[in-house]
C-alpha cells in the first residue's frame, strides 16, 4: 500500500505534483533535486516534467506561459499531450502543502515498477543455464541499492542552516573543550589527535602482517561498543564469526584463545570466561563472515543494519579482500580496481553518514627498507587511490617485532606499539602509544588498569549452574554448549 492517507491514484497524483510545481511561488528544492522524469509513469508527465528541469537549471523563472513556450521551443508540446492538456493540467486545483505526499505517492510507485523490471529480468536470467549466478547477484545488488537510494538523497540546504550547525558544534565545544566529536576509539591520545572517527569518513588502517592490525580493530571494538554502545558492523573476509568472537573474549578475558578454542579450560577459568561473556553480550556488535564479499555486498548489508540497528560505524579487515563486481572489468589491473572499491567505500560512509574503518595491507618496500622501518603513506599498496580517498590513515608499528630495543628517543620498545597517525585531512598528525599484550593479541592505553569483577565467586558459581543446569542436574543435550 502506498505511503498515503488519500484515496488517490498516481495518475492524479502526478497531476497534481506537476501543477503544484509550476504554480507555487516557492518551489520545493526536495522534489526537484530527487525526482527524475523517468519516476513518472505517464510518458506526457515525464516530458513536461523534463522541461520544468530544464528552465530551473536555465534561471528561467517557471509558470504557465514560460512551460508552454519551452515545451513550443523543444518541439514537444504535442508529445506532451497538447496545448489543451496542458492547459487542463495548469488548471488543476489542489492544495499546495500536499506536494510532498504527491512526490511520496510518485516515487513509491515508480520504486514499485522499477522492483517489478527487476523481478522480470532476474526470472528471465536464473532460467538461462548460460548466465554466471554470481555476476547476476552482485548486478541484483547494486540495482536494489539504486532503487533504495532514490528517496534517500540529502536535500539543498542554505547556507545559513549549515553554518548555524557549525556554530553550534562549535559553541559546545568551547564549553566542554576535552570533548570528542567523533565516534571514540576508546586509545585516549588517538582520540585527542583525530577527534574520534567522524561521520562520513574512510579511515585506512594500515600495517605489515604480525603487527596487529585485526587485533587493534578488535580492541577498538571492544572499547567503542561495549563501553560506549555504539552499534558497529564488523565485516572479515579472513575469519569466521565463530573465530572473531574467539578472539574478542581472549582479548577481554585474558585466557589463551587456545584454550577457548579447544575447550582446555579450568574451572576459574571457565567462571572467568563466562563472567566476561556477559559483559560483552548486550554491545550492540554485529558479524559479518561472508567470504569474497564485493562492494555491492557490503553497501547492501551495511545500509540494512543502518535501517534495523542504527548502525553509527562500519569496519571491514580487509581492503585488498574485497572483490570487483564481475559485471565490472578494469582488465586485470589491481591498482584500478583498489581504486574502484576504495572510491566505493568512501562513498557508502558519506551515504550512510557513518565512520568506515578499513585495514590494508603495506607493500615490502617496508621490509626492504634499512632504520627502523617506520612506514610511509608510499608503501601503502596501491596506494595512488587509498591515500586520496582516506580522511585518515592510521599505521601500525612495533618496533619490538624488528628487533629494536629502544626508539630513537630511548624509549623501551617491549610490549609497546606505535599508532602513527599519517593522514589527518581535518586535524594534525603524529604518533600515539599502546601497551601492546602479544599473548592476548589486545592494545590498551598505557595507563590502562584492570576492571575488578563486579560478582562474587558464588555469584558466578550460581549464574553458571542456572545457565546450564541440565549439565548439572545430569539431563543429556546434545545441542547444549557453553562455547
Amino acid at each position: 500500500m502506498a505511503p498515503s492517507t488519500y484515496q488517490i491514484t498516481v495518475f492524479q497524483a502526478e497531476q497534481n505534483l506537476l501543477s503544484n510545481l509550476i504554480s507555487s511561488e516557492k518551489k520545493n528544492g526536495n522534489v526537484l533535486q530527487n525526482l527524475k522524469p523517468i519516476h513518472f509513469a505517464d510518458s506526457r508527465h515525464q516530458v513536461i516534467y523534463s522541461n520544468i528541469i530544464q528552465l530551473m537549471l536555465g534561471m528561467t523563472p517557471l509558470d504557465a506561459i514560460t512551460l508552454k513556450a519551452q515545451l513550443l521551443k523543444n518541439r514537444q508540446l504535442e508529445i506532451a499531450g497538447g496545448l489543451d492538456y496542458v492547459d487542463s493540467l495548469l488548471s488543476t486545483n489542489n492544495d499546495p502543502l500536499l506536494t510532498e505526499e504527491y512526490y511520496r505517492i510518485v516515487l513509491y510507485s515508480s520504486k514499485k515498477k522499477r522492483l517489478g523490471e527487476l523481478g522480470d529480468e532476474l526470472s528471465g536470467e536464473s532460467n538461462d543455464p548460460s548466465v554466471d549466478v554470481s555476476n547476476t547477484m552482485n548486478n541484483a545488488i547494486a540495482r536494489l541499492e539504486e532503487i533504495n537510494a532514490d528517496n534517500d538523497r540529502k536535500p539543498i540546504q542554505a547556507f545559513s542552516s549549515v553554518a548555524e550547525n557549525i556554530l553550534y558544534e562549535a559553541l559546545q565545544s568551547m564549553n566542554n573543550p576535552d570533548s570528542i566529536t567523533g565516534i571514540q576509539t576508546g586509545f585516549h591520545d588517538l582520540d585527542k589527535i583525530t577527534g574520534g572517527f567522524n561521520a562520513g569518513e574512510l579511515i585506512i588502517v594500515a600495517a605489515r602482517p604480525a603487527m596487529g592490525k585485526t587485533a587493534f580493530l578488535m580492541s577498538m571494538l571492544l572499547n567503542s561498543c561495549m563501553r560506549l554502545k555504539n552499534p558497529v558492523a564488523f565485516f572479515s573476509l579472513e575469519m569466521s564469526n565463530q573465530q572473531m568472537v574467539t578472539r574478542l573474549l581472549s582479548q577481554h578475558s585474558g585466557i589463551a584463545a587456545e584454550k577457548i578454542r579447544n575447550k582446555k579450560m579450568d574451572a576459574d577459568e571457565f567462571k572467568k570466561l563466562h563472567l566476561r561473556t556477559g559483559e560483552i553480550n548486550d554491545a550492540p556488535l554485529y558479524l559479518v563472515d561472508e567470504p569474497a564479499l564485493t562492494i555491492q555486498r557490503i553497501r547492501f548489508m551495511a545500509n540494512r543494519m543502518k535501517q534495523q540497528h542504527g548502525l553509527e560505524m562500519l569496519i571491514v579487515d580487509y581492503l585488498q579482500l574485497i572483490n570487483v563486481s564481475s559485471s565490472r572489468t578494469h582488465s586485470g589491473n589491481r591498482e584500478a580496481e583498489i581504486s574502484a572499491i576504495t572510491r566505493g567505500l568512501k562513498t557508502l560512509a558519506r551515504e550512510l553518514d557513518i565512520p568506515v574503518v578499513v585495514t590494508s595491507q603495506l607493500s615490502r618496500a617496508v621490509e626492504t627498507r634499512g632504520g627502523d622501518k617506520k612506514p610511509i603513506l608510499s608503501d601503502l599498496r596501491e596506494s595512488g587511490a587509498i591515500e586520496q580517498e582516506a580522511d585518515k590513515v592510521l599505521f601500525l608499528y612495533r618496533g619490538e617485532y624488528y628487533g629494536l630495543e629502544q626508539d630513537y628517543e630511548g624509549n623501551p620498545t617491549k610490549d609497546i606499539a606505535e599508532v602513527i597517525v599519517a593522514k589527518n585531512r581535518f586535524g594534525p598528525v603524529g604518533t600515539v602509544r599502546l601497551r601492546f599484550i602479544n599473548k592476548h593479541a589486545r592494545f590498551e592505553n598505557l595507563d590502562e588498569f584492570a576492571v575488578a569483577d563486579q560478582y562474587s565467586e558464588v555469584d558466578i558459581e550460581n549464574r553458571i549452574k542456572q545457565k546450564y543446569k541440565k549439565i548439572f542436574t545430569g539431563q543429556s543435550d546434545d545441542n547444549l554448549t557453553p562455547f
